[in-house]
């Protein structure tokens, strides 16, 4: 039974905008599931339509995957090139797996410090390309790995994360890069995206998202921020589109004049320079910690190539790929009620949370409904501001308390918007938060997890479910379409965030592909 309700609206945020650019493309992905949002232009769509509104009802299990690492969450996105399957563990451990089946072709785990890093140790994805794949481990080194053999190929550190800095974005590659985002801004350091040479690792370009110390709106060392949590989307146009995470302090916004640029923006650098060509900032002197958290998405409309974003702050934002400039007013997918964090130890609730809207969840953008596709969180939280005393480099300065309500809230939802008017088609509420993204297909679906647990398979056109399952753990990723052999696969990897661990079940990491009956 489908939960779906329809309403539009529109609610103008702050923006900031510098100007002109290229365009992008986003194509739909083949037999193989080439990145971590299926073509490597993203968009997390397939055009297989071998599985179907017609015929999902009788997905089965057509294999499973246990993984044994309990460090860290399960938010892996896997890489599906040819009849191999590319995984992340919790912990770094990079398995080949036939993708038929899930046996191990080959494993490698990596040395790593990840009890130094203040961000725990989820892993969100690898990239293969030039017979490599590449592996970004949370303690900041970038590893290539023979595609044949998983033995290392070269290994090389892209930062000091005793500074701070550590890693969650997945790879991506791209005509002979490798490209590379930093976590770490809670812990006041410069965000960053840059690119490297993937036959040697060396760096081509970086591009800092945030002024030098002492330098523009950074008057203090314990102001910063601008993370990059997850992947950049590049267009054929010579462009790269990505996303970057809340200024810091966190709340604690009286050492951080002005709107702290480019934090909390979407910002298009040249893809093979890196020099900065756009920057549309979505939430100005951020005080909710509202990352733009998610990877852009790229479609074309009838006005033109369009980049969309979902932030936690629970909008929508739709900007011209060309120049940045808002095409729509940002719309809400999330309940919107916040106010400044007073700074005397009261609490105020805010609408959303620090974990509510859309965390690092890639939206989808299906060409056929020509609709762009959002998981969202409500998920309110006490919160107040507090000045941090000592700052040393490294620790987290967060500038911020929260506190619990009598009756949490935690119920989430699947939107889908009209891209080029940025109102909402469809809304699917659910009881529990939804993280981890979405895929759709030539199918006609929309497959997408709840973090109690259940996985659904949608009607991309209305929202109505048309299959679901308990995988008795909870989801922190989005699905992955792909074929071997004339055989259809979605590909799902279990076990969720830390943060959102809302099945009875427990905690039990692993991966689950679903097919069709093969002999149908």
């Amino acid at each position: 039974m489908a939960r779906s309700i329809r309403w539009a609206g529109a609610v103008a945020l702050t923006a900031s905008l510098l100007a002109v650019g290229g365009a992008a493309s986003a194509q739909g992905a083949g037999a193989s599931w080439p990145s971590v949002a299926g073509p490597v232009t993203g968009g997390s769509y397939s055009t297989l339509n071998q599985i179907n509104t017609k015929n999902v009802s009788q997905l089965t299990v057509a294999w499973k995957l246990s993984e044994p690492s309990m460090v860290g969450g399960m938010e892996d996105y896997p890489v599906v090139v040819g009849d191999v399957a590319y995984l992340e563990g919790p912990d770094s451990t990079v398995m080949a797996v036939n993708a038929t089946n899930g046996q191990t072709i080959w494993s490698y785990k990596p040395t790593t410090g990840f009890y130094a890093t203040a961000y725990g140790a989820e892993s969100r994805g690898v990239a293969v390309g030039q017979g490599k794949v590449f592996l970004l481990t949370k303690d900041d080194h970038l590893i290539a790995l023979d595609q044949k053999t998983g033995k290392p190929i070269y290994n090389v550190t892209i930062v000091n994360s005793h500074l701070g800095y550590s890693e969650s974005a997945p790879v991506l590659y791209d005509k002979g890069l490798v490209f590379v985002g930093s976590a770490g801004g809670d812990s006041a350091v410069r965000g960053f995206e840059e690119a490297r040479n993937a036959a040697t690792g060396k760096l081509a370009w970086i591009h800092y998202n945030v002024p030098g110390t002492g330098t523009g709106w950074r008057v203090v060392d314990s102001n910063g921020g601008g993370a990059v949590w997850m992947n950049p989307t590049p267009g054929p146009d010579g462009l790269l589109y990505y996303s970057t995470g809340n200024p810091a302090p966190d709340l604690y916004a009286a050492n951080r004049p002005g709107a702290n640029l480019w934090s909390d923006s979407i910002v298009a650098v040249n893809m093979k320079t890196g020099k900065f060509v756009w920057g549309h900032q979505v939430i100005a002197h951020d005080m909710w910690d509202y990352d733009s958290a998610s990877p852009p998405v790229v479609f074309k409309t009838a006005s033109g190539w369009v980049v969309g974003e979902a932030s936690k702050s629970g909008y929508w934002s739709e900007v011209d790929a060309l120049t940045g400039q808002l095409v729509a007013a940002p719309e809400a997918f999330v309940t919107e009620n916040h106010v400044m964090p007073p700074t005397n130890g009261k609490y105020v609730l805010n609408w959303p949370g620090l974990v509510g809207g859309s965390e690092y969840s890639p939206a989808s953008y299906d060409p056929q409904t020509q609709y762009a596709y959002v998981q969202g969180n409500n998920m309110p939280m006490m919160e107040t501001a507090a000045k941090v005393k000592g700052f040393q480099k490294g620790q987290l300065d967060l500038g911020t308390a929260v506190g619990g309500m009598k009756t949490p809230i935690h119920t989430g939802n699947f939107t889908a918007f009209n891209v080029g008017a940025g109102t909402i088609a469809w809304q699917d509420n659910t009881k529990f938060p939804t993280v981890g993204g979405i895929a759709t297909t030539a199918g006609g679906l929309a497959f997408g997890g709840i973090d109690n647990g259940v996985f659904e398979a949608m009607d991309a056109t209305t929202g109505k479910v048309l299959w679901a399952t308990n995988v008795h753990t909870s989801i922190g990723d989005a699905p992955i379409v792909y074929s071997v052999g004339g055989r259809e696969y979605v590909l799902l990897a279990v076990g969720g965030s830390l943060q959102f661990q809302f099945s009875k079940d427990g905690y039990h990491p692993g991966y689950i592909a679903y097919a069709l009956p093969s002999k149908m």
